[in-house]
């Protein structure tokens, strides 16, 4: 089994449990596979976003690129390896070597998100009239820095699945790519609960709530996450945008009598 950083949270009643006066128990307990597409839309329909939340991607994504070169390089067979050998040998080549780009932007993930993907949930928020807070920027990293070390152990073990991946061959990168889509998600609804609130905690008890749409919208990504460099492009905004707007749309919490 995959490490879960969501293990051993405190129970909540749905991802709206997780706070007084947040959205609430019965539209965000059902899993919901679609709500990265919804993002994806909300994000394709408004252009003045688009270069101000995909300018550190592309950086992102180069350095991935020279990672999963690099190791592609090192391991592709020489011409002492014949036959099946030879095949063997690249099918490992290629798997390692995507397995080790997908590390490198499971690890990039949290920064990236804090920096350049915090102003699509606040334009989210704003456009359903909830309020915006402006936290300063040495706060925002500092949250998504503890953030991190609190989901370490689901990243370890994510990245355990990718890396281990290589080790099939060509189906590595279907099993890398779910990896990286159920990370992202979860940093995506992170995100957008940080919007509401910066206590660790409560941010960790939201993302043990939502677990089952993360994996469902995980699931439901990998079309647009198999697209070479296009869908890892527009891969954060559309899970960022999308659990924004599930929060934003979700109704009031009904309060425990």
């Amino acid at each position: 089994m995959v490490p879960d950083a969501h293990a051993g949270d405190p129970p909540a009643d749905g991802i709206g449990g997780c706070l007084p006066g947040l959205p609430g128990v019965d539209a965000l307990r059902m899993p919901d596979p679609w709500w990265p597409w919804r993002g994806l839309r909300w994000w394709l329909a408004h252009p003045r976003w688009w270069l101000r939340s995909l300018w550190l991607l592309p950086l992102v994504l180069l350095l991935a690129a020279t990672v999963s070169v690099a190791v592609g390089h090192g391991m592709w067979p020489d011409d002492s390896v014949s036959g099946w050998g030879w095949w063997w040998r690249m099918g490992l080549a290629l798997g390692l070597a995507f397995s080790g780009g997908v590390a490198v932007w499971l690890v990039a993930l949290p920064v990236v998100m804090a920096l350049a993907l915090d102003d699509l949930v606040a334009a989210v928020r704003r456009e359903h009239g909830l309020p915006v807070a402006a936290p300063p920027i040495g706060r925002v990293i500092a949250a998504a820095l503890s953030m991190f070390r609190r989901t370490l152990p689901m990243r370890l073990g994510w990245l355990g699945v990718a890396l281990g991946s290589g080790l099939l061959g060509p189906a590595a990168p279907l099993v890398a790519l779910y990896a990286t889509c159920v990370v992202t998600a979860s940093d995506a609804v992170d995100t957008a609960v940080g919007a509401e609130t910066a206590d660790p905690a409560i941010r960790q008890a939201c993302l043990a709530a939502d677990r089952a749409s993360i994996h469902a919208g995980a699931l439901a990504m990998l079309p647009l996450a198999a697209i070479p460099l296009l869908g890892w492009l527009l891969l954060p905004p559309a899970l960022v945008c999308g659990a924004a707007l599930r929060r934003a749309q979700a109704p009031p919490r009904i309060p425990r009598m």
